[in-house]
């Protein structure tokens, strides 16, 4: 918006499956690439962001017990997001401890609380990568595991006309000049 004061972006957030969209209601689209996801014909889809699973946790929190190996999540809440309920599932699969047991689990409505949670020392909580990425180099969170650990998560795309208006290609071009992969 600095540099393109007279473009007035309008951010409108939902879970409409982009066909779904009405041809016309937007410029561009940003999505994950969940498997079956259909995006509207016409329109150009592009990778920008990849993201990994990183557990994540506050720093004062691991004094009491480190966490070495997945196994010893035990020890900790797991802190879950009620929007993405196979999270932890699947991470706990990936790290080859499907039926780790944790001492405890608290669940929080959006994948942000749980992350806020994790802040605060409550647990541990699971988020992509570039979304705990500053809570990461301010020092507030720490990734745990190697990065063998933490696996691929579907990526963000976007989708456009084929032709771009100048506003559109100012956004794209800023999307993608903007990103910071500290973790990716």
């Amino acid at each position: 918006m600095r540099k393109h004061p007279h473009i007035r972006p309008e951010v409108t957030t939902n879970d409409t499956s982009p066909e779904k969209l009405p041809v016309g209601s937007f410029d561009i689209i940003l999505r994950r690439r969940y498997p079956g996801i259909i995006w509207p014909e016409g329109m150009s889809t592009r990778p920008f962001l990849h993201e990994r699973a990183v557990p994540v946790a506050a720093p004062r929190l691991l004094e009491q017990s480190p966490v070495l190996r997945p196994d010893d999540l035990e020890a900790y809440s797991l802190l879950h997001s009620n929007r993405r309920t196979e999270d932890w599932r699947k991470w706990l699969t990936h790290a080859g401890v499907p039926a780790l047991n944790p001492v405890s689990e608290l669940h929080f409505e959006h994948r942000q609380f749980a992350l806020q949670a994790a802040v605060e020392g409550m647990g541990i909580a699971l988020g992509p990568s570039e979304m705990v990425a500053v809570d990461i180099a301010a020092g507030r969170l720490l990734p745990l595991f190697n990065r063998s650990l933490w696996p691929p998560l579907a990526p963000y795309c976007y989708s456009h006309a084929k032709v771009l208006t100048p506003a559109t290609r100012a956004f794209v071009d800023w999307l993608i000049s903007h990103r910071v992969p500290i973790l990716a």
